[in-house]
C-alpha cells in the first residue's frame, strides 16, 4: 500500500498540540475558491518545470522516451521547456538527467513503513513537547486506506495522531478513522449548504452529519473556520456554526 505525499512539514506548531510533523497528502473532494494548497487537489503525480534553474542544455528533451518535452525559445532569455502532460507518463527519466533539478515531481509515493520511519526521526521533539503526527492535505480522507494504516502504525510507535480534514466523506470512512485518530481538526467553512456548494463545489450535509457522528462517538474534535472575506467571515455564518458546535459538541472537548 502506498500514499502520495506532496509535502512533509517538520517542526509544525499550528497543526495540533506540541511540536508535530505534518504530512500533506494529495487529493481533495472540495474545490475551495481560496485553497492554499492547490498542488494537493488532484490525486496524481505531476512533473513541474522551474525555469530559473534551467541550464538550457536540453538533456531532458533528448532523454524523454515519450517525447513529452520540447524546447522553445531562441535564446536564454526566452528559452523554456514545455511539458506535454498528455504524453508524460511520469517515468522520471528527465528528472534524473537534469543536472540542476529544473524538472521535478510535485509529490512522492511512500509505503507505510517508509513514512513511519520518516516521522520517527523527530520523536524527541514529540516527547518533550507533547506533540506527534498530523495528516493534512489536500484532504487525508481522499487516501483513507493508506492514512488509516499509517496512523495505526504511528499509534503503535506511541505517537499521538491528529487529522485535518473537511470530513467530506462517507460515514463508513469516518468510523474506520476514529480508532486511529486522537484529535480531529475539522474545517466547517460555511454553514449554509447552498453557499458552501457555491464556494467549494459541494454541499455540506455530509460534513455536518460526520461531525455529529464524531461527537456521538466521543471523539476529540476541534472545529476550525477559515476567515475568508466575502465567503466565511460574516456574522451570520459564524453564529450558525457556533450554534451547531454548541448543539453537537456539548460535553465534548473543543
Amino acid at each position: 500500500m502506498k500514499g502520495l505525499v506532496f509535502d512533509i512539514k517538520k517542526f509544525a506548531i499550528h497543526d495540533g498540540e506540541g511540536i508535530r510533523t505534518t504530512v500533506f497528502l494529495k487529493g481533495c473532494p472540495l474545490r475551495c475558491r481560496w485553497c492554499q494548497n492547490p498542488e494537493g487537489l488532484e490525486l496524481e503525480r505531476k512533473l513541474w518545470y522551474f525555469p530559473n534553474r534551467c541550464l538550457h542544455c536540453n538533456e531532458c528533451v533528448q532523454a524523454c522516451p515519450q517525447q513529452a518535452l520540447r524546447s522553445e525559445g531562441s535564446d536564454e532569455e526566452d528559452h523554456r521547456i514545455v511539458i506535454d502532460y498528455e504524453r508524460c507518463d511520469a517515468c522520471g527519466i528527465c528528472t534524473r538527467v537534469c543536472p540542476t533539478d529544473a524538472l521535478a515531481f510535485d509529490s512522492s509515493w511512500y509505503e507505510v513503513e517508509e513514512l513511519v520511519e520518516e516521522v520517527l526521526k523527530d520523536s524527541i521533539f514529540y516527547d518533550v513537547s507533547g506533540g506527534g503526527v498530523t495528516v493534512s492535505g489536500g484532504d487525508p480522507v481522499y487516501q483513507h486506506r493508506f492514512v488509516t494504516a499509517f496512523l495505526e502504525r504511528c499509534r503503535e510507535e506511541g505517537l499521538t495522531t491528529t487529522m485535518e480534514s473537511s470530513m467530506y466523506t462517507s460515514a463508513e470512512v469516518v468510523r474506520s478513522l476514529i480508532p486511529v485518530v486522537d484529535r480531529f481538526i475539522v474545517d466547517l467553512k460555511i454553514f449554509d449548504s447552498a453557499s458552501h456548494k457555491k464556494a467549494t463545489g459541494k454541499g455540506n450535509e455530509r460534513i455536518k452529519e460526520n461531525i455529529a457522528l464524531l461527537a456521538a462517538a466521543g471523539a476529540d474534535i476541534l472545529i476550525r473556520v477559515p476567515l475568508i472575506p466575502g465567503f466565511t467571515a460574516d456574522r451570520e455564518n459564524l453564529e450558525q456554526i457556533e450554534h451547531f458546535h454548541s448543539f453537537n459538541l456539548s460535553g465534548y472537548p473543543d
